[in-house]
C-alpha cells in the first residue's frame, strides 16, 4: 500500500501508481487553490493540470479581478442579448391562448375594481354633502349607491379565479414544453459542445433558474402587470371625469412618484448584482469543496475552506448594509412624496370646491383614483424586472434550443448487416475544443483486427481515452490541412476548423489522412445510433445514474429481463457484492465505493456482449502511445486485481431542531439594540395609514363646511408632517432590521458550512447529502432567516402598531361602527394577505417543483458520454417527460385552488366595503351616528 497525505491509501497491484498519484495531487492542487494553501507539497506534480483537464476547473478567486468598468461592460453586453418578449410564448397551443385571453379578461376586471370603488366612495360623500341637513334624503341617496358596491363584489369573484387560474396553468404548460425542448436540444449536441459552450452550470441554470424566470414572466406576473395598468388607466379616466383640474395637477405629481420608484429599483438592482457576484463565488466554493471532499480531507483543508468562505460572506455583508440603508431611504422618500402630494392636492381641491367647479366627493374620487393608480404602477415595477430577466434568460435558452449540433445522434447513414469489428485509424490529428492549442494526437495510426483484445498503454494525457472517444465518434478528428494551418499560426488557437466548413481546400495544402474506419467503412458514413450501439465502453471514472443498480445495468439494454441482468452481473464479476446488498439489484447506487461503482458500470456493456468469452478475455495485444504518437505494439500477460471492500455501517438520521430561537437569542447585545431601535421605528411607521384614513374622510367632509379652505389648510399641514415622520421612521426601520437579518443569515451560513465540513466521509455518501442539496441548504435555505427578521418581523411590528391605533381611534369616533369594522377586519386581512401573495406569485419556486428534472439534467450532462455511448437520449427524454407530469398535475390543481382563493379575497374585500356602507346608512337612518363618523371609523380600518 502507498499512502498520500492523511490516511489516503492506494493499492499497488498492477495499476499505474505514478498516474494515480499525479491525478490525486493535481486534483488536490486545484482544490487547495480555493483555500489559499501553499501548494509546495505538490509543486513538482502541478504539471498534471495539463495532462488531466477534467480536474482543472479554474477557481474564481484566483482569476484576474475585474474592474468596475469591466463589470459594467459585461452588464451592458448581457442586457443587449435579449429575446423579443412575444417569442417566449412560442410554445403556447390553442388551449394556452384561450386560457391567456380569459386570464387577461380577469386581470382587467380586477384592475378596474379599485378605481370604481373610489368612484362609489365619492358618490357616497356627495350623497352626504348634498343632503347634510336632511338625513332621510341622505339615506335614500346612499341606498342608491350600495347595490353597485355589491355588484362589484360579485364581479370580482370570477375575475380573480380567471386571473390566477388561467395564467398560472397556461404558464406551466408552456414552460413544460420549453423545458423538454431545451433538454432535447442539449442531448442532441455533440460531446465537444459540453467542453466549451454547454457547461453543467449553464444547463442547470437553463432548466431551473432561466425556466423559472420565464414561467413567472408569461404567467402570473403578466396577469398582475395587466391588472396594475388597468388600475392606472381606469383611475386616470375616472379622475378626469370627476374633476379634471385636480386630475391635471395630480398628473404632474405622478411622474415624481414614478421617478422615485424607478431610482429605487435601479439602485436595488445594482446592489443585488454586486451581491450576486459574491454569492456566485461562495456557491462555486461550496460546490468545489464538497464535490472534492475526499481531497479536502486528505490535505486537511477544512479550516482554510471555512476561512475563504467566511471572507466572501463578510464582503457580501458589507454590501448588504448599504442595501438596507437604500431600502429604508427609498421607501421613506416614497411615503414622504406621497403625503406631501396629498397635502398640495387636497388644498387645491378646496379652492376648486369653493369655486363650485366640483363637489367634495368628486375631488376625493379623482385624487384617490389617480394617486392609487400611480401607486399601482410602482407595484408593476417588479413585474417589469421579471420581464427583462425573462427576455435575457430566454435568449440563453433559445440559443441552446436553436443550436445546430455538429454531430447529432440522429445522424442518418449506413447500417451494416454484419459487423466483424475491424478498426483502422489512419493518421489522426486531434485537439480538444476546450484546449485547441494543445494537440493530443499527431498523425496517430492503429489497426485493430476483429476478435483481438487490445490494451492502450501510456502516461496520463497521452490520448488513450481520446482514441476511444474518436472511435465512438464523440468527436471528429481534425483533417490534416486544418492541423497544419493552426500550427503554422495561420489560424487562431481558439478556432478549430473542420474540412467540411470550407467550400474548397487551399491548393497549396495537401489533404492528409485523418479518418477512422470500421470494416473499411468510414464511421462518418455510418448511422450514429448503429455505430454506438455496437460499441461497449466503461470509463476509468465510473458514471452512475441516480436510481437502483438494476436501473443502471439496464442502461446498456433497456429491454433486458431479470435473467439478462443477472448474467451481466456475473460476467462483470459484480454478482457477489450485489447479492450481499439488502435489496440486491434494487439497492440504490449512492453509498457504494468506487470499486463497486466500476463493477456496476461495467454491467452495462455486459448486457450487450453476444460472446461472453470476449468480455472475460484479458488483453492479447497492446499499443503504447508516447508524445501523442503511436510508440509500440506487442503482447501483455494476463492479470487481475482483487480487493476486499469492507462494508460501512449506516448512520442514524439526526433529528431536526428548531433553530430560529437559538439564532435570535444568540445575537450579540449590539444586534439586540439595533432590533429595539428598528421596532420603535416600525411602530412609528404604523401610525401613517390609520391617520391617513382618518384625515381623508375628514377632508371630504370639510369640503362641505363653510370654512372649508381654512380647515383643509390645517389638514394639509398634518399630511406633510406625517410624510416627514415617515421618512425617518422607515429609514431607521428597514436599515436596522435589514442589518440584523443579514448578520444572522451570515452567521448561520458560516456555522452550517463549518458543520458540514466537519462530518465524516460516509455522511457525504447519503442521497440526501448530495452536492446540490448541501449547496442549496447552505446558501439558499438559510436566506429564510434574513426574510423572517428583515421583512416579516419588521412588518409584524408595523402592523401591530397600525391595528392598535386604528382600534383606538375608531372606537373613540363611533364604537358601534368600530365593532363592525372589527367584524369585517378578517375580510380585509385575508384579502390583503392574498393580494400580497398574488403580487409575488402563487406558483412559488417553480425550480424547486422541478427539482427532479433539474437533477436529471445535471446527471445527464455529467454522464453525457455514457448517454451518447448507449444512445440513451430518448430514454432520458421519456424520463424528463414523466418528471414533468407531476408538476403539471399539481399546477392544474393549484391553479384552480389559488384562483378560487384570489376570487374570494377580492370578493370579501368588496363585501366588507358594502357591509360598512350599508351599516353606516342604517346608523344614520336610526339617528345613532353621523354619516361622517361612521364612514370615518370604517375607513381607518380599510386603509390600515
Amino acid at each position: 500500500m502507498l499512502k498520500f497525505g492523511r490516511d489516503h491509501a492506494l493499492p499497488i497491484g498492477y495499476m499505474n501508481v505514478k498516474d494515480e498519484a499525479l491525478r490525486i495531487c493535481g486534483n488536490a492542487c486545484n482544490v487547495l487553490a480555493w483555500f489559499n494553501v501553499p501548494d509546495s507539497t505538490c509543486s513538482k506534480l502541478c504539471m498534471v493540470q495539463d495532462m488531466a483537464p477534467q480536474y482543472s476547473p479554474e477557481p474564481m478567486h484566483i482569476k484576474e479581478k475585474k474592474t468596475n468598468d469591466e463589470i459594467e461592460d459585461m452588464k451592458k453586453e448581457i442586457a443587449v442579448e435579449t429575446l423579443p418578449f412575444y417569442k417566449l410564448l412560442s410554445y403556447a397551443d390553442a388551449l394556452d391562448w384561450t386560457l391567456m385571453i380569459l386570464g387577461t379578461l380577469g386581470s382587467l376586471v380586477h384592475g378596474l375594481a379599485q378605481p370604481v370603488g373610489y368612484l362609489l366612495l365619492g358618490k357616497a360623500l356627495n350623497a352626504f354633502g348634498r343632503n347634510i341637513n336632511n338625513p332621510d334624503a341622505m339615506v335614500t341617496a346612499l341606498y342608491k349607491v350600495i347595490p353597485f358596491v355589491w355588484y362589484m363584489a360579485i364581479a370580482t369573484l370570477p375575475a380573480g379565479i380567471l386571473e390566477i387560474g388561467c395564467w398560472m396553468y397556461a404558464s406551466e404548460r408552456q414552460a413544460a414544453r420549453m423545458r423538454l425542448a431545451f433538454l432535447r436540444a442539449v442531448l442532441s449536441q455533440e460531446v465537444g459542445a459540453f467542453d466549451t459552450d454547454l457547461t453543467t452550470g449553464k444547463i442547470i441554470s437553463g432548466v431551473s433558474n432561466h425556466m423559472s424566470v420565464i414561467q413567472d414572466a408569461i404567467g402570473e406576473k403578466l396577469g398582475h402587470f395587466l391588472s396594475c395598468f388597468a388600475t392606472f388607466f381606469s383611475g386616470v379616466l375616472i379622475a378626469f371625469i370627476s374633476c379634471w383640474e385636480v386630475s391635471l395637477l395630480t398628473l404632474f405629481v405622478v411622474p415624481l412618484i414614478l421617478v422615485i420608484g424607478a431610482t429605487y429599483t435601479k439602485k436595488m438592482n445594482a446592489i443585488s448584482a454586486a451581491k450576486m457576484v459574491y454569492l456566485s463565488q461562495a456557491t462555486a466554493m461550496v460546490e468545489q469543496t464538497i464535490s472534492q471532499i475526499k481531497t479536502v480531507f486528505a490535505f486537511v483543508g477544512e479550516t482554510s475552506a471555512i476561512k475563504s468562505f467566511s471572507e466572501c460572506m463578510e464582503r457580501q455583508l458589507t454590501i448588504s448594509r448599504g442595501e438596507a440603508l437604500i431600502k429604508g431611504v427609498g421607501i421613506g422618500m416614497f411615503q414622504t412624496v406621497t403625503f406631501c402630494s396629498w397635502s398640495l392636492i387636497v388644498w387645491v381641491g378646496a379652492i376648486v370646491v369653493a369655486a363650485k367647479r366640483a363637489s367634495g366627493g368628486d375631488v376625493i374620487a379623482a385624487v384617490m383614483s389617480i394617486l392609487f393608480g400611480a401607486i399601482s404602477l410602482t407595484y408593476a415595477t417588479p413585474d417589469v424586472q421579471i420581464f427583462n430577466q425573462a427576455t435575457a434568460a430566454g435568449k440563453q435558452v433559445f440559443q441552446v434550443i436553436e443550436r445546430k449540433p455538429l454531430v447529432s445522434y440522429d445522424t442518418k447513414g449506413k447500417v451494416l448487416e454484419v459487423v466483424d469489428g475491424n478498426i483502422d485509424i489512419h493518421g489522426v490529428h486531434f485537439a480538444y475544443p476546450s484546449r485547441p492549442e494543445k494537440s493530443i494526437l499527431k498523425g496517430f495510426s492503429l489497426s485493430i483486427p476483429a476478435g483481438k483484445v487490445v490494451a492502450l498503454v501510456g502516461s496520463s494525457g497521452c490520448g488513450k481515452s481520446t482514441i476511444i472517444s474518436l472511435v465512438a465518434r464523440f468527436y471528429d478528428p481534425e483533417k490534416g490541412w486544418s492541423f497544419i494551418l493552426r500550427h503554422l499560426n495561420l489560424l487562431p488557437c481558439s478556432l478549430v476548423i473542420k474540412a467540411n466548413e470550407f467550400p474548397e481546400k487551399p491548393n497549396n495544402i495537401c489533404q492528409l489522412p485523418g479518418d477512422i474506419f470500421v470494416d473499411n467503412h468510414n464511421i462518418k458514413d455510418l448511422e450514429m445510433k448503429f455505430l454506438r450501439k455496437n460499441i461497449g465502453a466503461v470509463s476509468q471514472e465510473p458514471s452512475l445514474f441516480a436510481g437502483t443498480i438494476r436501473d443502471n445495468i439496464k442502461v446498456g439494454n433497456i429491454d433486458a429481463d431479470d435473467q439478462q441482468i443477472q448474467a451481466a452481473a456475473v460476467m462483470a464479476n459484480a454478482h457477489t457484492f450485489i447479492s450481499q446488498l439488502p435489496n440486491h439489484s434494487n439497492d440504490f447506487t449512492r453509498g457504494h465505493d468506487t470499486w463497486e461503482q466500476e463493477l456496476t458500470a461495467s454491467n452495462r456493456t455486459s448486457c450487450r456482449v453476444a460472446d461472453p468469452t470476449e468480455e472475460t478475455a484479458t488483453a492479447q495485444h497492446h499499443a503504447s502511445t508516447k508524445h501523442q504518437e503511436q510508440h509500440q505494439e506487442g503482447t501483455e500477460l494476463n492479470g487481475h486485481l482483487t480487493e476486499d471492500r469492507p462494508k460501512q455501517e449506516e448512520q442514524k438520521e439526526r433529528k431536526q431542531e428548531h433553530t430560529f430561537f437559538r439564532i435570535w437569542f444568540g445575537l450579540e447585545k449590539k444586534e439586540l439594540v439595533k432590533t429595539a431601535i428598528g421596532s420603535i421605528a416600525a411602530a412609528l411607521s404604523g401610525i401613517s395609514k390609520p391617520v391617513f384614513g382618518f384625515f381623508i374622510i375628514t377632508i371630504g367632509v370639510a369640503y362641505y363646511k363653510k370654512d372649508s379652505k381654512h380647515r383643509v389648510g390645517w389638514y394639509s399641514l398634518a399630511f406633510s408632517s406625517i410624510g416627514l415622520i415617515s421618512l425617518f421612521s422607515h429609514t431607521l426601520q428597514h436599515y436596522f432590521f435589514g442589518v440584523v437579518g443579514e448578520k444572522a443569515m451570515t452567521n448561520l451560513r458560516q456555522a452550517l458550512y463549518s458543520a458540514v465540513l466537519h462530518n465524516e466521509l460516509a455522511w457525504f455518501e447519503k442521497p440526501e447529502n448530495s452536492v446540490g442539496s448541501l449547496t442549496s441548504r447552505i446558501l439558499n435555505e438559510t436566506s429564510t432567516v434574513k426574510t423572517i427578521i428583515s421583512d416579516r418581523m419588521s412588518v409584524i411590528v408595523q402592523c401591530i402598531s397600525s391595528i392598535l391605533i386604528a382600534t383606538t381611534v375608531s372606537m373613540v369616533v363611533n364604537w358601534r361602527m368600530g365593532l363592525v369594522a372589527w367584524a369585517v377586519m378578517p375580510c380585509h386581512f385575508i384579502g390583503g394577505l392574498i393580494q400580497a401573495r398574488s403580487a409575488k406569485g402563487f406558483s412559488g419556486d417553480s425550480a424547486a417543483a422541478h427539482s427532479e428534472l433539474v437533477a436529471l439534467a445535471s446527471e445527464s450532462v455529467t454522464n453525457i458520454k455514457t448517454i451518447a455511448s448507449f444512445c440513451h437520449e430518448e430514454c432520458i427524454i421519456n424520463k424528463a417527460r414523466l418528471s414533468l407530469q407531476g408538476p403539471l398535475r399539481k399546477s392544474r390543481k393549484e391553479s384552480i385552488k389559488y384562483g378560487i382563493i384570489q376570487g374570494i379575497s377580492l370578493c370579501l374585500w368588496n363585501i366588507a366595503h358594502a357591509v360598512a356602507l350599508w351599516y353606516t346608512t342604517v346608523l344614520v337612518k336610526k339617528r345613532q351616528a353621523k354619516f361622517e363618523d361612521g364612514i370615518r371609523a370604517y375607513q381607518i380600518f380599510s386603509l390600515t
